[in-house]
C-alpha cells in the first residue's frame, strides 16, 4: 500500500491517457515520486514488471526511484530501472548473444588509466601523419587525454560524429569549431575502437548509447523490447543521442512519461539544451499525441524561495510547505577573503547552531574551484569537518602545488613536507609543468629522498627540471596499446641526481616528422628561479608568486593545458586567489610553505574523520554541477560578482541555470554572498516582492494542511457503507478517503493508527 501522498498535478499526470507526457516541473515538486508513482500504478492494474522500463543518469537516481517506487507499493517488483549508458550496454549485451553482432570479444573499459594507451595511441598515430597546421600540440598527458574524452562525450551525445568519416579533417573541423589536430585524433581513436557496424576493439561508458544506435542504424532486422510503460527522470539532463534511443524504444507501442526542470539544464557540454524540454519533445513524438503538464508546488522550497527562485528562472514556482525558507543576502567588498571573512562570523554561528547529526544539514556551493580557497582556510581555523564534491581541495590542484613547488625551488628546500606522500604530488605537479617522464619508481625515490632531506630539491631542480631532453626521432609505438606501459616507461634509477632515460613520451610532437624538445616552459622555470632566488630573504611570498606568475606566463600555461576556456579560466583565478592567500599572509616564501603544510595536515585530518562515528558529521563543499539532485536544509552560496558569477564568457542563460539549481538546494535557509547589492540575479530575484508575496502562500498551504486526506482501511464487504457515509475512492491508490474537517468518529473502524 502507498505511503506517498499525491497532489492533484501528480494525479492528473498518472491519470492522463497520452501515449508522451512531457512533465515540466520545478525543483524539489516530486518528479520522481510521480514517476514511481505511474509505474506503481501499472503494476497494481496488472502490467507485467518486465514490460515497464524507468531510465536515469546516475546509480544514486536509480536507488532512489527503487525507494520511492517501495513506497509506493512495490518494494519487490522486478521492474527494470538502469541509467541509459547501462541500458544500451544491455542492449549489446543481449544482440550478441542473439548472434546479432559479434562483440564477444569487445573490451569493457571503465577508467581513463584503462583508456589512456588507446588514447595515447590516437595522439601518436595522429600526430605522425603530420598534415595539420594549425599547430596543435600532440602532449601526452592525463589533462589532455580528458579533453580529448569531453570532446568525445559530446559529439556522441549530439550525434556529431556521425558525420566525421564522411567529411574531410578540415571541414569537419570547421563546422565544429574544433583544432584539425584534434579531430585527427578523434578519427584515428574512433578508427582503433570501432573496425565495423557491431564490431568494437573496446567500449567505454560515453559510447554504449552510440553504438547502440550506430548499431541499430545498420542492422535494421533488430527488434527492440516492446514496454507498456517508460518512464524518464531527469529529462533536462539528455542528449539527441538519449533522444533518438527513446524515440525507437517508444515506437514500439506503450506511454513514455519524461519529466524534468528546463532551469536544471547546466550538462551542456555532454549535448543537453533546454529545447528538450519543449518544442525538440514535441517534435519528437509528433507522431503521438503527446502532451505537456506541469508539476509547479515545490515540497523542498519554503514560499520566499519558491517566488524568488520563479522569478529568477521566469515560471510559474509555488511551494507545498508551511513553513519558509529564508533567504537572506550577505554583502561584502571583495571576492575572495572579504567573502570568507564576511562568512567567518556566520561559521561561527553555524556551530552553535549544528544539531546532534553535527554540520551535515549544511552545505556551501560553489560556482567553481577557485572560490574554495580561503574558504577552506576558515573552515580549517574554525575546527568545522567538511568533505569536499566535484573538485579536489586546493591542497591537491595542480597550480597550487606547482606555486609551492616554485616557492621551495627559490628556498632551494621543501619547506614543512615531512614525508615522501607530502613531497611525492609537489614534485609530480613541477614535472607536469616542465613534461618530465620517470618511472613511478624514480617518482616515489624522489619523494622519499626530498622527504628525508628537503634541500635535495636543488638536484631535483638541476637533474630534471632544468636539463633539456635530448632531440630524438619520431616513433610511433607498434603493438596492442594495451601492452604499453603508460606512467613512466623509464628505467628505474637509484638516486634523483642521476637522470633516467626518457621514453618517447617525454617528447612533444607539432605535427612534423621530428619531434621537438620540450625546451620553452623549462626554459621559462630556469629563467623565473635565477631572477627570483636572489630575492627570496627580501620579499614576501606574496611578492615572489606575483613576479614568479608573469615570468612563467601561467595564463599561457592554463590555455595550454586546459584547452577548454571555462577550465583554463578557472585555473587562472585559483593562481590569483592562492597569490592573494600569500599576499594576504605577510609572510616569507619559508614560512609560508611551513603554514601551507601545517594547514593541509589539519585539513585532511578534519577531511578523513568527517563523517566517522567519533567525530561530527561534515559540512559539504561542493560545486554547483555536483549539488544537483541533493538538498539540505541550509545552503550558503559565495562568489556572486559580476566577474565572477556569471563568468563573462559564460553563455548568460546556463549562468543563471546554475544559481537557480544552487539555490533550489536550500530547505529551511539560503545565504547568497555578493560583493554588489545591485548585482542583476538579486535584481530578478527580488527578494522584497518574494518575501511580501510568501505570507498569503503559506497561510494557504497551513489551511489546506488543515483539511488534508486521510486515506482509510475499508474492507471490501464494507465499502458500501464507508461511501454512504461520505467517504470517496481514490482510483490511483486505490483506496477511500475522508478528509480530515470530517466528523471522523463515523469512521473510527477504518482510520489509520495514527489517527
Amino acid at each position: 500500500m502507498s505511503t506517498l501522498p499525491l497532489t492533484p498535478e501528480q494525479s492528473a499526470i498518472l491519470q492522463a491517457r497520452d501515449p508522451a507526457i512531457l512533465v515540466s516541473a520545478v525543483a524539489g515538486s516530486g518528479k520522481s515520486t510521480t514517476l514511481a508513482h505511474a509505474a506503481a500504478l501499472r503494476l497494481r492494474r496488472g502490467t507485467p514488471p518486465g514490460r515497464i522500463l524507468a531510465l536515469v543518469f546516475s546509480d544514486t537516481a536509480r536507488q532512489v526511484f527503487l525507494d520511492y517506487l517501495a513506497q509506493a507499493g512495490h518494494a519487490r517488483a522486478d521492474v527494470t530501472v538502469r541509467t541509459y549508458d547501462e541500458y544500451a550496454r544491455s542492449l549489446l549485451d543481449a544482440w550478441v548473444r542473439l548472434g546479432y553482432i559479434d562483440g564477444a570479444h569487445t573490451r569493457r573499459l571503465t577508467s581513463l588509466d584503462a583508456l589512456r594507451p588507446w588514447i595515447y595511441q590516437a595522439i601518436e598515430d595522429a600526430a605522425a601523419l603530420g598534415a595539420h597546421r594549425d599547430y596543435y600540440e600532440f602532449t601526452l598527458n592525463d589533462t589532455h587525454a580528458e579533453y580529448i574524452l569531453d570532446t568525445l562525450t559530446w559529439l556522441k551525445g549530439t550525434l556529431r560524429l556521425r558525420h566525421l568519416d564522411d567529411m574531410s579533417i578540415s571541414e569537419f573541423a570547421r563546422q565544429e569549431d574544433l583544432p584539425e589536430g584534434l579531430v585527427s585524433i578523434l578519427r584515428e581513436y574512433e578508427r582503433a575502437r570501432s573496425h565495423d557496424v557491431g564490431l568494437y576493439e573496446f567500449q567505454s561508458a560515453q559510447d554504449y548509447v552510440y553504438d547502440c544506435l550506430t548499431t541499430l542504424a545498420g542492422c535494421d532486422y533488430i527488434e527492440l523490447p516492446r514496454f507498456d510503460l517508460i518512464v524518464a527522470d531527469e529529462w533536462h539532463d539528455i542528449n539527441e543521442a538519449h533522444l533518438q534511443l527513446l524515440q525507437r524504444l517508444h515506437a514500439g507501442g506503450g506511454q513514455l512519461i519524461a519529466a524534468g526542470d528546463a532551469d536544471q539544464v547546466i550538462h551542456t557540454r555532454h549535448g543537453a539544451h533546454p529545447d528538450y524540454m519543449g518544442p525538440a519533445f514535441l517534435a519528437a513524438f509528433g507522431q503521438a499525441r503527446r502532451t505537456t503538464m506541469p508539476l509547479s508546488r515545490s515540497f523542498r522550497c519554503g514560499p520566499t524561495l519558491a517566488l524568488a527562485a520563479g522569478q529568477l528562472a521566469h515560471k510559474t514556482f509555488e511551494s507545498w510547505r508551511t513553513q519558509d525558507t529564508e533567504v537572506s543576502v550577505l554583502l561584502q567588498a571583495r571576492l575572495y577573503q572579504d567573502q570568507a571573512d564576511g562568512l567567518a562570523h556566520y561559521l561561527q554561528g553555524l556551530r552553535q547552531r549544528r544539531s546532534e547529526s553535527g554540520f551535515a544539514s549544511f552545505a556551501i556551493l560553489l560556482r567553481s574551484p577557485d572560490l574554495s580557497i580561503d574558504i577552506e582556510n576558515e573552515l580549517i581555523r574554525q575546527e568545522i569537518p567538511y568533505q569536499v564534491n566535484g573538485f579536489d581541495s586546493y591542497f591537491e590542484r595542480d597550480e597550487i602545488l606547482i606555486l609551492r613547488g616554485i616557492l621551495a625551488l627559490l628556498c632551494e628546500q621543501l619547506h614543512g613536507v615531512t614525508t615522501a606522500a607530502e613531497a611525492l604530488p609537489i614534485l609530480q605537479a613541477l614535472g607536469r609543468f616542465c613534461e618530465v617522464d620517470m618511472s613511478e619508481h624514480d617518482w616515489q625515490a624522489s619523494a622519499r629522498d626530498i622527504a628525508i632531506n628537503p634541500q635535495l630539491i636543488r638536484y631535483f631542480y638541476s637533474g630534471q627540471l632544468n636539463r633539456p631532453p635530448p632531440l630524438q626521432p619520431a616513433s610511433t609505438p607498434t603493438g596492442d596499446p594495451v601492452s604499453r606501459k603508460t606512467n613512466g616507461t623509464a628505467a628505474p634509477t637509484a638516486s634523483i641526481i642521476s637522470v633516467p632515460s626518457l621514453s618517447p613520451s617525454d617528447t612533444h610532437y607539432t605535427g612534423t616528422d621530428h619531434p621537438r624538445p620540450l625546451s620553452p616552459w623549462r626554459a621559462r622555470l630556469a629563467h623565473t628561479v635565477e631572477h627570483l632566488r636572489p630575492l627570496v630573504n627580501q620579499a614576501s611570498a606574496g611578492e615572489l608568486l606575483r613576479q614568479a606568475c608573469t615570468l612563467l606566463h601561467l595564463p599561457a600555461y592554463a590555455r595550454r593545458h586546459y584547452l577548454q576556456q571555462e577550465q583554463a579560466d578557472g585555473i587562472e583565478h585559483s593562481i590569483q586567489a592562492f597569490v592573494e592567500h600569500a599576499a594576504q599572509s605577510q609572510l616569507a616564501a619559508a614560512a609560508f610553505l611551513e603554514t601551507v603544510a601545517s594547514t593541509q595536515r589539519q585539513s585532511q585530518r578534519l577531511r578523513s574523520h568527517a563523517g566517522s562515528p567519533r567525530q561530527q558529521a561534515p559540512l559539504q563543499l561542493c560545486t554547483i554541477a555536483a549539488a544537483k539532485g541533493k538538498e539540505w536544509p541550509v545552503v550558503i552560496v559565495p562568489g556572486l560578482s559580476r566577474l565572477h558569477f556569471p563568468r563573462p564568457q559564460a553563455q548568460p542563460a546556463e549562468e543563471r541555470r546554475l544559481l537557480y539549481v544552487a539555490a533550489t538546494r536550500a530547505q529551511t535557509q539560503l545565504l547568497l554572498v555578493s560583493d554588489d547589492a545591485q548585482h542583476p540575479y538579486l535584481q530578478q530575484m527580488d527578494l522584497s516582492q518574494a518575501r511580501a508575496l510568501a505570507t498569503a502562500m503559506l497561510e494557504e498551504n497551513r489551511a489546506r494542511q488543515a483539511d488534508t486526506r486521510i486515506y482509510l482501511h475499508v474492507p471490501f464487504e464494507q465499502r458500501a457503507d464507508a461511501k454512504n457515509k461520505g467517504a470517496q475512492w481514490d482510483p490511483i491508490r486505490r483506496q477511500w478517503w475522508i478528509r480530515s474537517s470530517m466528523h471522523l468518529p463515523s469512521f473510527r473502524d477504518w482510520l489509520p493508527p495514527d489517527q
